[in-house]
């Protein structure tokens, strides 16, 4: 007579937390299997059965059953493979980024994650992570820019690790000190000035090669009618049109409407124009932050029925921007609906028998944005 298998149960939190794991595409095919053998037991299946149905053996559903006993929902993820991996510190990943954006190698025209690796002596890996995580990328000839900042490595440092280990409500701003401009001017230097003793990737520049590649970067950066670059002249040459550039200058950051209608009051212009971004802001929250999708309807009372949920939603979009606004409260629509989205109510049903229920509790945040726009916040007896 077989031994009867001793009881096994599951904790609600962990049965919901196992529950979502199946529901994830993200997650590592051994986890999910890990978890549908735990649920499996908690539902009353033997082992053996367990075993037949995911087709897997005896002993592995034994051992990721004792393993969760033991050490609960941790016990499940991959134990620590035996050795430490290397570790770099600070100096020598410092030491990395400057060789790379200051130097040249002797073998080469530019480095190689297998030439660092041997120069710095460490692996291919770690130099291929240190400069995916800097951004940098010097077999390419065209996107890779030499910075000249001697901050480099410790602005790298700084970003990299807010990205790798953000704190709570971190905010990460950007600014270019650079112009297209300025920037147009350094790659033209770098074309027509040569460093004695430095090797550069494939053969020496004409002037008519430096002509064309700097003609080709202004184009590119739509700036030709600021930059006049000479194609027909025997040297390099290019000439600023300072006019272009301040008319550049006093119409950046504005708008410019352009009419045939003269007949027109310039402000009903610009409502009209008003109305009509707003028209199409309406149909890019629709699909962004609302996520109603576009829908194929044959029969008109459909077709009718998905004109009306789209306009009552963004009727309800634009109540809880107004209710914001109104409340002086500085998160935005589409920040508040991703707070409210973290809101969750759960129904399970445990060991076949009975139902249990829960909310997610509430976090400061959530109450506070319920207050804002004048709504009780949910709570399980209402739903």
């Amino acid at each position: 007579m077989a031994r009867k298998p001793a009881p096994f149960n599951l904790t609600v939190n962990d049965q919901l937390e196992l529950e979502s794991w199946l529901r994830t595409s993200t997650l590592s095919q051994n986890l999910v299997q890990r978890a549908r053998i735990v649920l499996a037991l908690n539902n009353g299946e033997s082992p053996k059965t367990v075993a037949e149905r995911l087709e897997t053996s005896t002993p592995t559903v034994f051992k990721w059953r004792n393993r969760y006993i033991e050490q609960g929902l941790s016990g499940l993820q991959d134990a620590p493979r035996p050795g430490q991996p290397r570790k770099l510190d600070r100096k020598k990943v410092k030491s990395i980024l400057d060789d790379t954006v200051k130097k040249l190698p002797k073998e080469s025209t530019h480095w190689s994650v297998r030439l660092m690796a041997e120069h710095a002596g460490v692996s291919r890996w770690q130099v291929h992570q240190i400069w995916k995580a800097a951004d940098l990328k010097p077999h390419r000839l065209k996107t890779f820019k030499i910075s000249n900042d001697p901050d480099f490595a410790e602005k790298v440092f700084d970003v990299v690790g807010l990205y790798l280990n953000p704190p709570d409500n971190a905010l990460v701003l950007s600014v270019d000190e650079k112009t297209q401009i300025q920037a147009l001017d350094r790659t033209q230097l770098e074309f027509i000035l040569a460093v004695p003793g430095r090797r550069y990737r494939g053969r020496k520049l004409s002037d008519a090669g430096v002509t064309a590649r700097f003609y080709k970067a202004v184009t590119d950066a739509h700036l030709g009618h600021i930059l006049k670059v000479d194609l027909t002249a025997e040297t390099f040459n290019y000439v600023l049109d300072q006019r272009a550039l301040d008319r550049a200058r006093m119409m950046d950051g504005k708008l410019l409407l352009v009419t045939n209608m003269a007949d027109h009051d310039p402000l009903e212009i610009v409502e009209r124009y008003r109305a009509l971004a707003d028209i199409e802001r309406g149909f890019r929250v629709l699909k962004s932050d609302i996520e109603i999708a576009p829908v194929y309807h044959r029969l008109p009372d459909r077709i009718r029925a998905h004109a009306l949920i789209c306009f009552l939603a963004l009727v309800l979009y634009r109540v809880l921007r107004m209710r914001l606004k109104a409340s002086n409260h500085p998160l935005s629509p589409t920040r508040a609906l991703e707070i409210a989205r973290k809101i969750q109510f759960h129904q399970v049903l445990l060991h076949r028998r009975e139902t249990a229920s829960g909310l997610t509790k509430l976090k400061p945040e959530q109450r506070d944005l319920f207050e804002a726009i004048g709504l009780p916040a949910p709570a399980a007896s209402r739903l």
